[in-house]
Formats: C-alpha cells, sequence, structure tokens
C-alpha cells in the first residue's frame, strides 16, 4: 500500500480477551463473549457460558461496555460485532479482540469500517491460512493498514456509512416485525380458520360451541383431523449420483442439495452439476409447483417444506429431497405447505425423526404420511387461509429484498468512500433511502 496508508497500531491497540476458567462457569451470571457470539455484527448470546458476579470486578479491564468493537481471532476471522446497551454487563473472553483507542486523534468509528471491510477480511484470511483452525493475533490485527485521511473527512466518511447502516437496521426491525405478525397470523389461522363472512372465527372462549378437541389441538367443528395419507397420493425419491462440488450453470443438468429447499423458496444456486449422461434422469427434475420436504438434515431442518414457485432447468431431486404428491380435489397444495410449517406438526416431525448421529435426522414416507394434518372441508377455506399467509410472506420477501440492495448499496460504498476512488460528499448521504 501506498504512503497514505498507517497501521492500526499507529492510532489504536487490540486486546485480547482472558482465559476465563471452565470451573468459574455458572448457570446464571455476567456473560463471557466468546467466538460464536459474534455473528452478522452483533452479539448473540447462543449456548451461553456465565461466571460469577466478583468478576466483574476481578477482570474490569476485560469488561466491555457500550459501542465496544469485537473482532474474531480464531476461526471465521471476518466475524465481528458492536456492543449495545442490551448485552452488557459482559466479560471479554480469549480469542475475541476489542479495539481500543490510544488518542482521539483518529475517528474509532472510521477504524471500525476498516475492520468490517473486504480489505481486512482479505487480510485476515492470508495471515490464518496454513493452519486446520485460522488464527490471528492482537499484533497481526495492529499490523492491518488502512488509508489515512483528515480527521473531518473520516467523520464525513463514518457519518455517510452509518445512515445506510440505520437504514439497514430499520429494515431489519420490519422483518422481524412481519414474521412475529405472520407468525401470530398462524396461530389463529391454523386454530380458528375463516368463517362464512370472510372473518376468523371467535375465539374458543368465547365460542366454544364452534370448536372440537382433537389430539393436535382444538380446530374449528367443520374441520377434520386427517392423516396426510388421505391426501398424499405418492411420493417421489430422488437420487445423488457422485458429483463434483461446483453448481451447473442454467444450461447444464445439476442436482439438489438438501440446503436447497427453504420455506421461503427453493434456493436453485444450492447445487451439483451432473455431467455424466446416465444420472441426467427427466423424471426427477424438479418442476414449477412442486412440494418438496427434506428426508434428512440436522434435527431443526429435517422434514423442511418448499414450494416451487419459479422453473428451475435442470435441477433435479436429491436422494435427501422427496417430492409430494396431493390430491387437489381434497387440499390445496399451498394449504399443505403452511400446514407442515405449523408447530404441532414441526413436533410430530421431531418426534418421528430418528439417527444416531445428534447432527443428522432421518424421516421416512411413512411417518410423512402418518403427519397428523387438521383440513378444513371447504377448498374455498383453505385458499382463503393460505391467501393471508401467503400474503404476509410476500411483505417479508419484499422486505429482504430491500435490504439486500441497501446491503450492495453500502458495500460499494464502503469500497469507494474507503479508498479514496469516490470523494466524500454530504449529498451522498441524500442517495441513501431512508
Amino acid at each position: 500500500m501506498g504512503e497514505n496508508y498507517i497501521r492500526i497500531e499507529n492510532n489504536f491497540k487490540l486486546q485480547s480477551g482472558f482465559a476465563f476458567p471452565s470451573s468459574a462457569f455458572v448457570d446464571d451470571g455476567i456473560p463471557i463473549v466468546r467466538m460464536s457470539d459474534l455473528k452478522s455484527g452483533r452479539l448473540k448470546f447462543e449456548n451461553t457460558k456465565y461466571v460469577g458476579q466478583g468478576w466483574l470486578k476481578s477482570s474490569a479491564t476485560f469488561s466491555l461496555k457500550e459501542d465496544d468493537f469485537l473482532v474474531g481471532m480464531s476461526g471465521s476471522l471476518s466475524n465481528y460485532a458492536v456492543v449495545r446497551v442490551g448485552d452488557v454487563p459482559a466479560l471479554l473472553n480469549q480469542r475475541v479482540g476489542r479495539l481500543q483507542s490510544k488518542s482521539g486523534k483518529q475517528s474509532y468509528e472510521y477504524a471500525c469500517y476498516w475492520l468490517k471491510s473486504i480489505f481486512y477480511e482479505r487480510y485476515a484470511e492470508i495471515q490464518g491460512e496454513g493452519a486446520a483452525q485460522k488464527n490471528i493475533s492482537s499484533k497481526q490485527i495492529e499490523a492491518f493498514k488502512y488509508r489515512w485521511v483528515s480527521l473531518g473527512e473520516q467523520v464525513k466518511i463514518v457519518k455517510v456509512l452509518q445512515t445506510i447502516d440505520q437504514t439497514i437496521e430499520k429494515t431489519e426491525a420490519l422483518i422481524e416485525k412481519y414474521q412475529q405478525i405472520k407468525a401470530g397470523l398462524m396461530h389463529d389461522l391454523f386454530t380458528r380458520g375463516i368463517g362464512p363472512d370472510d372473518k376468523l372465527r371467535p375465539p374458543r372462549e368465547r365460542a366454544p360451541e364452534l370448536y372440537q378437541k382433537t389430539s393436535i389441538g382444538w380446530i374449528p367443528k367443520e374441520w377434520v383431523l386427517h392423516i396426510a395419507s388421505n391426501f398424499i397420493t405418492a411420493i417421489d425419491a430422488g437420487k445423488s449420483p457422485e458429483c463434483p462440488d461446483i453448481p451447473a450453470s442454467a444450461d447444464q443438468w445439476g442436482v439438489l442439495k438438501v440446503s436447497a429447499v427453504s420455506p421461503d423458496g427453493l434456493r436453485q444456486s444450492e447445487n451439483k452439476v451432473v455431467e455424466k449422461f446416465e444420472h441426467q434422469n427427466p423424471n426427477y427434475i424438479v418442476k414449477r409447483g412442486d412440494l418438496l420436504i427434506t428426508r434428512a438434515n440436522t434435527p431443526e431442518l429435517v422434514g423442511m417444506i418448499c414450494y416451487v414457485d419459479l422453473a428451475v432447468g435442470k435441477l433435479i431431486l436429491s436422494d435427501k429431497t422427496l417430492r409430494l404428491h396431493t390430491d387437489e380435489n381434497r387440499v390445496d397444495k399451498r394449504y399443505l405447505y403452511w400446514a407442515f410449517q405449523h408447530p404441532e406438526t414441526r413436533k410430530q416431525i421431531e418426534i418421528c425423526a430418528t439417527g444416531s448421529s445428534g447432527s443428522m435426522k432421518n424421516i421416512s414416507q411413512k411417518d410423512i404420511r402418518g403427519l397428523k394434518v387438521a383440513l378444513p372441508r371447504s377448498l374455498n377455506e383453505q385458499e382463503m387461509i393460505r391467501l393471508r399467509l401467503d400474503s404476509a410472506l410476500q411483505k417479508i420477501g419484499n422486505e429482504k429484498i430491500a435490504k439486500s440492495k441497501l446491503v450492495q448499496q453500502k458495500s460499494g460504498l464502503m469500497y469507494d468512500l474507503l479508498t479514496g476512488k469516490v470523494q466524500v460528499n454530504p449529498d451522498a448521504l441524500k442517495a441513501v433511502h431512508v
């Protein structure tokens, strides 16, 4: 890099966390921030380890505060997180680093954006090469070079990037809000249904005569509790030939990975190219309108359902993905797609799933056919239920698309502003749609 680049250590130091002994762990107390807690720029405490309150005093130098910037030092070296007010009190664990200022002559946030950038990600990957477990030291992070500009220009750059970050956060909040609305809507629709007046039936507490108790809970009296074999007419199982782990191009054959199946829609890029002619079976090609379900996956994802709403070319089923054929005179396929996501159905799937491995479970075709599903007798009511859920899903999808565009916009802005390819301009703030 040229003469306008300086090392992180010129203005900052990277503090590495403390190796808290496992003997100090308690069931509840002060969380210690580990590598696994750094996710998508935030701290997400899952499988959290805690230490007693006394450690806040004895290890005060490792106590985190709001707006601290944390960076991963093992494994996924590009992981980072910004500490928020709801994250503290918390303590810094080993293999997680905290950026600390030496003086106020440089913008802390400006340096943080460099450590979030593709430039640092590439640098960290190179530093961590050659080992089964990638690691980077405090010294190596401090040796990373970033472009020096005046403090005034740093502040302007940070302002532009923070504006788009705030817009992304607002979009994420909308996605979370719509997901909660969808969950509540699903509960109401699958327990109350839609009456002749096109409205939800009154709650059972107000009109108990409208409901019946079943083995999966209360449902409207007009509904029937079926086993899936009553309306699943056939199940197709695919094949998984030996293939290079390279995605197929638009005109090539490909076999779908189990990761292609998602309630949000088929992830077509999750496939492996099928080069041998003998494995290119047209009977296994996935088509628009197909209802797919995974028969093998992790405990959380086994039995995951997917409705194929777009044409997919020459992509075929794998042996871990099944295609469900249904009696369309009895069940709306999109209704069934939603019914298989209902918590009561998911609970049945988790009970049926077998396998000695904790990381991989299987569900048989027999078990799928035996799943209990509450079904309105009226296809019209089934359609009205699924249309309302489809509308909620569409709102979530629209916001996800908006977020994706914002993230792409931010990536371009970071590259241009951090490198100086584009000089910072206050008018750039107006280009960010809030």
